[in-house]
């Protein structure tokens, strides 16, 4: 997989989940973390992955003919076979482990502790902070009152003070419509968010172009290239024991099924789906006469 923007100039930054160096779980994301490596380039990226990144992907695979017909060419029935036997492994193996370890973790006398990843605790204390200043605006102007001049004090000694992490917020709005991408490539931007699903597909034969754009805090166009690899890297994260930890949550199941229902949509079109006309002929078996529209076999 490799992202490029206008904002990065040019810079294009390569990242493969196949070689990713750790895939963690937290109770709002995954974190898939790696390295940038190429040629004098040597740079960590964290990827953050909620439920509904996955869901839409997969969705988006599903649904989009262009992906579809990109992936039977490229791959053939070596995909179906791929997503069903994994699929059963997910599904007969993977989960009954995940709900015994989820059973005796819940007689476990053992407290895990949790902490937010930097680049979560960053954009968890902004959306805190942004939110106190909205409340103090607004209660500003319900009273009719400025603040005393103790109250500022008192206030800014408290914006000061760093928020305590150690455990989820509650009703905190983490997800910002997208997976969250960091790198060190990215310089002072703290981090993107690329929305999942929501790019236009070109196929260029051995890889497939993906055109999208992120959403704030920063905005740019982006051009995503994928091959075949990348997408298969996909489907193995989304059936992966990490993953299936992750779904298996009252509060994530839905996500769980949704992820299912779509990923046997994606067989049973990819089975179905007819190649165009163009594609076989592409491949050399055929060729199109243009001034008489016959067909001349080149074998």
């Amino acid at each position: 997989m490799r992202l490029w923007s206008k904002g990065l100039g040019k810079l294009i930054l390569p990242f493969y989940l196949d070689k990713a160096e750790s895939v963690s779980v937290s109770p709002d994301y995954v974190l898939v973390r790696g390295r940038i490596v190429e040629g004098k380039v040597n740079w960590p990226y964290k990827i953050f992955l909620f439920p509904e990144d996955m869901v839409r992907f997969i969705r988006f695979m599903a649904q989009n003919k262009v992906i579809i017909l990109f992936l039977k060419r490229n791959l053939g029935f070596k995909l179906v076979k791929f997503v069903i036997l994994n699929l059963a492994k997910t599904l007969f193996i993977i989960t009954p482990k995940v709900l015994i370890v989820k059973i005796l973790k819940i007689f476990s006398r053992k407290k895990s502790e949790f902490v937010y990843d930097e680049v979560i605790a960053k954009i968890i204390e902004g959306e805190y902070r942004g939110a106190r200043s909205e409340s103090k605006l607004d209660d500003t102007s319900q009273n009719g009152s400025d603040i005393s001049p103790d109250d500022e004090g008192k206030e800014e000694t408290n914006s000061n003070q760093k928020i305590s992490l150690e455990k989820p917020v509650p009703k905190q709005n983490i997800y910002q419509g997208g997976m969250i991408f960091w790198s060190k490539g990215l310089g002072r931007r703290s981090h993107i968010v690329i929305p999942c699903g929501e790019e236009k597909p070109e196929d260029k034969g051995d890889t497939l172009v993906l055109h999208g754009k992120t959403l704030p805090p920063v905005v740019w166009i982006y051009t995503m290239t994928m091959g075949p690899e990348d997408f298969v890297s996909m489907l193995k994260l989304g059936l992966s024991y990490e993953f299936v930890y992750f779904l298996l949550h009252p509060k994530k199941i839905k996500y769980a099924f949704s992820l299912l229902f779509y990923l046997l949509h994606f067989i049973a079109k990819f089975v179905f789906t007819r190649k165009k006309l163009y594609e076989v002929y592409n491949r050399g078996d055929v060729q199109r006469d243009k001034m008489d529209g016959e067909v001349v076999h080149t074998r």
